[in-house]
Formats: C-alpha cells, sequence, structure tokens
C-alpha cells in the first residue's frame, strides 16, 4: 500500500494589507515506516503523494488553480506520532504565504503585464536577480536660496537701471529702486526621490554601478522626465540574501536600493553680473564705473562675451556627467 495523506486541520487569513497566510496540516501514513533519525526522508516521502504540496509551491485548492491568491509553500513542519511504534504516522503542517519583497506579481492571470512574468509562473522557479524593479517615491527636504521671484506691484524704478519692472515678469529680490537685497532668502524645498529596488548578482555589482554613476544626470527621457533631470545619489546593498527555491533549490543574490533624485533641472545658473566687464575698444577686462566715475554700488548687467549689457541675464553650467539612465529602471545587466 503506497503512503496516503489526510487533510485533518486549515487555517487562512487575510489580512487588510493583502498578505494571506494558510496553514494546512495532513495525518500521513507511511508504509513501512521511517526512521526518526531520517526527517528529510520523511519530508521528500510527503511532497511525493499526490496532492502535497512541495517547498515553494504555489498554493493550489483541492478544485482549481486559485489564480487570485498568490501564496507559496514557505515552511514544512513535520512531527512523528508513534515514536515507540511503527514509526509510520505523522502530523505534516505547512504554512503558505506570500513571495519575498520585489518578486513579480501580475494583476490577473493572463497576459504580459506590462513584461512582468504571469501570476501562474513561480517566483521561486526563476533566478531572483530577474525580477522586474520594484520602484516607489520618498523625499528629502533642503534649503535653497530663492534666486527669481514675482513683485506684487509694479516697480516703476525697479529694473536696476532706473526702468519699470512690472509685476508679470520675475526677477531678482530687490527693493523699489532695483537694489539687490544683501541678506539672501531662503526656501525650504522638498525634492522628490525614486527608490528603485532589484536584485543584483554580487555585491562587485552594486559597486560598480556607484562608481559608474556617481556624480551623473540622465541624458535620456524615462517615462515623462526629460534629460538633465534626475540626479543619481547612490545605491545602497541590503545584504546578501540565501533563499531556498522550489524542491530546495538555492538562490543567492543581494537586493539593492537606488536613490535618484527628481529636480526641475540639474543645471546651474547664476546671474550674469559683475563690477568688471570686457572693454572692446581697448581690449582689455576694466572696473565698471557710474556716470560720476565711482564705483558702483550694484553689479553691472553683462554680455554673454563680458561686454557691458542693460538686460539681466544667465549663464548656464552643468557639473555632472550625462548618462542614460534607462537600465537603472530595469533589471541589472553586468557591464562587459
Amino acid at each position: 500500500m503506497p503512503d496516503k495523506a489526510e487533510l485533518i486541520y486549515f487555517d487562512g487569513d487575510s489580512p487588510a494589507d493583502y498578505r494571506d497566510t494558510v496553514t494546512m496540516k495532513w495525518q500521513v501514513h507511511y508504509e513501512g515506516g521511517v526512521s526518526q533519525f531520517d526527517y528529510f526522508n520523511a519530508l521528500q516521502r510527503f511532497t511525493a503523494i499526490e496532492g502535497m504540496p512541495q517547498r515553494r509551491q504555489k498554493y493550489v485548492s483541492t478544485e482549481t488553480l486559485n489564480v487570485g491568491v498568490n501564496i507559496y509553500a514557505l515552511h514544512h513542519h513535520g512531527v512523528m506520532r508513534d515514536p515507540k511504534d511503527a514509526k509510520s504516522l505523522w502530523d505534516w503542517t505547512v504554512t503558505f504565504g506570500p513571495p519575498p519583497t520585489g518578486a513579480p506579481i501580475a494583476e490577473d492571470g493572463g497576459g504580459d503585464n506590462n513584461g512582468e512574468p504571469d501570476q501562474n509562473q513561480n517566483p521561486y522557479s526563476g533566478d531572483p536577480t530577474q525580477w522586474g524593479p520594484e520602484i516607489n517615491v520618498e523625499y528629502y527636504d533642503t534649503e535653497v536660496p530663492v534666486t527669481d521671484a514675482k513683485c506684487t506691484v509694479d516697480l516703476p524704478h525697479g529694473d536696476g537701471s532706473g526702468g519699470v519692472r512690472p509685476s508679470t515678469e520675475a526677477g531678482p529680490l530687490v527693493n523699489a529702486v532695483g537694489q539687490q537685497h544683501i541678506d539672501r532668502m531662503y526656501r525650504t524645498k522638498r525634492i522628490p526621490v525614486l527608490v528603485v529596488r532589484k536584485n543584483y548578482p554580487k555585491l562587485e555589482s552594486i559597486t560598480k554601478q556607484n562608481v559608474a554613476f556617481a556624480d551623473s544626470t540622465n541624458s535620456d527621457t524615462y517615462k515623462f522626465i526629460g534629460p538633465r533631470r534626475m540626479e543619481y545619489l547612490l545605491t545602497e546593498s541590503l545584504g546578501r540574501v540565501v533563499d531556498s527555491g522550489v524542491s530546495g533549490s538555492q538562490n543567492v543574490y543581494w537586493p539593492g536600493v537606488t536613490k535618484i533624485a527628481l529636480h526641475k533641472t540639474t543645471d546651474i545658473e547664476i546671474d550674469n553680473v559683475g563690477f568688471q566687464y570686457w572693454d572692446d575698444e581697448n581690449s582689455k577686462i576694466v572696473k565698471a564705473v557710474d556716470d560720476d566715475g565711482n564705483e558702483p554700488s550694484e553689479p553691472i548687467n553683462l554680455n554673454v562675451d563680458g561686454t557691458r549689457n542693460a538686460e539681466s541675464n544667465r549663464l548656464v553650467f552643468r557639473d555632472l556627467e550625462e548618462k542614460a539612465y534607462a537600465g537603472l529602471f530595469e533589471v541589472y545587466v553586468e557591464p562587459s
């Protein structure tokens, strides 16, 4: 007579966070008994009985595959009931739970689901480094100087040259005669940060990524985010993970978290002003003076070539190296 099992206990829990769990217990009669020292032989024989769950197997009801229940056999616990007799009667408790963080979970049982594996595919049967990234958003606060603002009223002599500064135009913070304030004004700015979690094959892979993207900004467009709007901050390791796959296979990988700041732009802008300018007639840099021959109290506006300019303008600088960021939001590929 072959080994046979009888279901004697069932307990299911579906909490608010949808991390469902199911506990099931079977009483198993082993034909010919099992040595009390041969636990793993008993486990192997238990999972070989028709209908019994193997390690990391997806939960299956007695009638049909539960496509909407994405839980797996995570824990097997066996107890010998008759150690003094034939050693043939055992109780096996199996706990089913959700897959680890980052494992692909589809919204339904069919289709491609935006590039992620179908829910019927067991995430424990594949390579965890091939799981799709999990992307979230957090933020950090920083103090930044206010460089441009609109005045609520027109300033008849507020453009710095005695002319009108309209309330519709943004510019430096000035008084009614166009003089900038000595004390800079600051505002707390909340910087959004994209948080990308994915698995890496080696710790060295995370180190290489940090080196490759340090002091960089994006040269490409990711979804609606255009070039030079993202700034790579770092990728940190969450530590080495050794996880059992289906039927006892072993996966070793390093989960990593990449943080990328979002900005209006990563360009640096400065007012093109100074107390010196380029004199074309004498081909040299000279000090600026007012109509009375005195040094001006405020810096004068300059053109791009350094000559005097009645209109204010800004110079744009870029200190971050431009790199393609698309790969940061995809499964990690070891650089060749």
